[in-house]
């Protein structure tokens, strides 16, 4: 058990060089030129600071950033543009507010996400817990919408919410309800605001449509080859006896819940799954301590392991993953028997339900087959009376996508 534990070790730092997928897209250049490539996925919970991408048959990793790229765009996924604007850090803890009711901006060349297009466009910037949103009307100049909290006295806050009056300035129509007039600042409320002014002053107007990524349901039937090992300690002083090492199937049926939001990277698994590991082993022990000694395990156990799992890209199709999880089991049914060799009882003992962590790492391929080692941390599987138990598993296992 120990060797395996050490390969499984020295190949989990393997799995975290993994590659992302590329995704389909494009970019426009300062100087105009479309460059069609696929585009590296990042995550899309903020706003790229730079892209990576390859170009068409090379497998040449290539960067640009906002200096640089005017537009770009995933297919069916995300739009931005690169522009230089006033742009204020400001650090939104309450506790180290400025005292500053004014945004003090520099200026900074940055990616802004596409939130409406139209005669009056609306744009994103996200990175960390600081939000700033940017307007534009037809060909004009990029300009933020000003919020900024700030604090007046120790312990209050106030808000600065020039964004309101600069939209109402700039906008001519009035036919928007009072209720969008004066929108909140958050994406849903702005999205809504400018759409409505958009369709307002072009009644041809489309909204851009916002891909909304809902969660996915797998089922993986698996089959499993467990490798099992029981460690007990007695009444010898400073002496751990280790039965024989024994291999028995599995099998199991995992439910895998991925967040649309994760990007398909982060996902909810649950497995229940059942186990066997039977062994009977001789130990010479000295007369002065009772004698040999007779061990028997019988172990039987429904497995309800929950838990995380990450997957790392290596490409469209393929994919590795690591797993931590809790694993809950019940085995009433299985036995512990410590005697002499007289036939002396000195251990007969029922099992016991225990909460024990667990670790794997994988390999899925397109979404239907995958293949996973398993370690689960060892447990007590008995009730101790004049022995104790360590129960280890190491298991490899087969998955095959069946939902």
């Amino acid at each position: 058990m120990k060797k395996q534990l050490l390969f499984f070790t020295l190949i989990l730092p393997f799995f975290f060089n993994a590659q992302f997928t590329f995704d389909k897209g494009y970019f426009i250049d300062n100087e105009g030129t479309r460059i069609d490539c696929v585009i590296k996925n990042f995550d899309r919970s903020e706003t790229p600071q730079e892209f990576e991408y390859k170009l068409e048959n090379s497998d040449v990793l290539l960067k640009k950033s906002p200096k640089s790229v005017s537009y770009f765009e995933i297919y069916d996924v995300a739009k931005y543009v690169g522009a230089e604007v006033d742009f204020e850090k400001y650090d939104s803890d309450i506790r180290n507010l400025d005292t500053n009711k004014n945004p003090n901006f520099e200026s900074k060349n940055l990616f802004l996400r596409i939130v409406v297009d139209g005669e009056y466009d609306l744009f994103k910037y996200l990175v960390g817990k600081q939000t700033t949103f940017y307007y534009r009307k037809g060909d004009g100049k990029i300009r933020p919408l000003i919020y900024k909290p700030y604090e007046i006295k120790t312990g209050s806050i106030a808000y600065n919410k020039q964004y309101i009056d600069e939209i109402e300035k700039e906008v001519t129509c009035d036919n928007v309800s009072d209720k969008l007039r004066t929108p909140d600042y958050y994406e849903v409320d702005l999205r809504k605001y400018f759409n409505a002014i958009n369709l307002c002053v072009d009644s041809d107007y489309t909204k851009l449509e916002v891909k909304k990524s809902s969660g996915k349901f797998n089922v993986y039937i698996r089959p499993r080859l467990n490798l099992n090992n029981l460690q007990f300690n007695t009444n010898v002083p400073g002496q751990i006896f280790e039965m024989d090492s024994k291999s028995s199937f599995g099998f199991g049926l995992e439910l895998e819940y991925l967040p649309g939001f994760t990007n398909q990277k982060l996902a909810l698994i649950f497995e229940p799954s059942f186990q066997t590991y039977k062994a009977e082993n001789t130990f010479i022990i000295p007369k002065s301590y009772g004698g040999n000694l007779i061990a028997n395990i019988d172990y039987k156990s429904l497995d309800l392991e929950f838990g995380f799992r990450y997957y790392i890209f290596i490409d469209n199709k393929s994919k590795f993953f690591v797993n931590t999880f809790f694993v809950t089991n019940f085995n009433k049914q299985s036995s512990f028997t410590l005697k002499t060799e007289d036939g002396t009882i000195i251990e007969n003992s029922e099992g016991l339900s225990q909460l024990t962590l667990g670790i794997g790492v994988g390999y899925n391929y397109n979404k239907k087959i995958s293949a996973e080692i398993r370690y689960n941390s060892p447990k007590r599987i008995i009730i101790p009376n004049n022995a104790d138990t360590g129960y280890q598993n190491l298991s490899f296992a087969l998955g095959y996508n069946i939902f």
